[in-house]
Formats: C-alpha cells, sequence, structure tokens
C-alpha cells in the first residue's frame, strides 16, 4: 500500500493514543466489548506497533514479551482498510523483527472468525473454543517448525 509506515509506539506518546482511540473503535464500538476489559496493565509495559497510511492510524496491535513466547494481543485494523493486506504486514513486520531478535515462539488468542487469517501466516490453532468478552475464540501459536 502506498505511503504505508509500521513503527513502533512508545507508551504515552500521541501514536499511542491514537492507537487506543483505534482500539476503541474496533473493539468497544464495532464489537461491543465491555471498554473496562479493552484496557489492562499489559499496555504500559507491551510493545505497541501501528501501520500508518498516508498519516493515519489504521492498524495496531501490542506484544507482551513472555518468557516461554511473546504474546500478541489487541490487533485491529480500521474497518475500511480491512482485506487490503494492511493487518498482514503489520503482523508479519513485527513477527520477522522479533525473529532478528531472537524471539520466534508467538502466541495469540484468535476471534473464532479470524482463524483462516492466522493460519496463512503460520499459526497453529488448539485446545477448545471459548468466550472472551462474548466473543468465540481459540488459542494459537507460531513456533518454529522443529518444535511443533
Amino acid at each position: 500500500m502506498p505511503n504505508e509506515i509500521i513503527t513502533p509506539v512508545p507508551p504515552g506518546s500521541d501514536l499511542y493514543a491514537l492507537a487506543l482511540r483505534l482500539r476503541r473503535e474496533v473493539f468497544v464500538h464495532e464489537q461491543q466489548v465491555p471498554a473496562e476489559l479493552e484496557y489492562d496493565h499489559h499496555d504500559l509495559t507491551a510493545r505497541h506497533f501501528v501501520s500508518l497510511v498516508e498519516g493515519d492510524v489504521v492498524a495496531t496491535l501490542r506484544v507482551i514479551l513472555l518468557d516461554e513466547h511473546d504474546k500478541i494481543s489487541r490487533f485491529a485494523v480500521r474497518r475500511s482498510f480491512r482485506g487490503r493486506g494492511v493487518g498482514r504486514r503489520l503482523l508479519e513486520h513485527v513477527i520477522a523483527m522479533l525473529a532478528a531478535e531472537g524471539r520466534t515462539r508467538q502466541s495469540l488468542e484468535a476471534q473464532v472468525s479470524a482463524i483462516g487469517f492466522y493460519e496463512r501466516l503460520g499459526f497453529t490453532a488448539y485446545g477448545e473454543v471459548y468466550q472472551d468478552a462474548g466473543i468465540d475464540h481459540r488459542r494459537m501459536v507460531n513456533y518454529p517448525r522443529e518444535e511443533r
């Protein structure tokens, strides 16, 4: 996508505020997730990333660095940019950046409707479907092939 920039976002910055606004738009307004469930203590310590198109935040996610694996969460793409590869490029960029740091194991909790998207990027679903904020989810991992 022309003029697309993927960048890390420090908590407290203007871009961070815009990322939180996009998350609120997607999770709270579109998906009816209670606002008190959308923000948590990880927001201050996680690594946040955004995709900017012509200066506008159109996608965001955060990564919580853990010993066993890194947890990708709060992945949101503005409705008008879905299906255009923005989310895929953001996730691929973040996974590549983590790999360059020697961090090759990721996990996430996918909405069931998005499992196919994550599978195309190498994630594998496991466990039963469960509800989070009234939405069906499954856990997924992206580990190096030799660890699967």
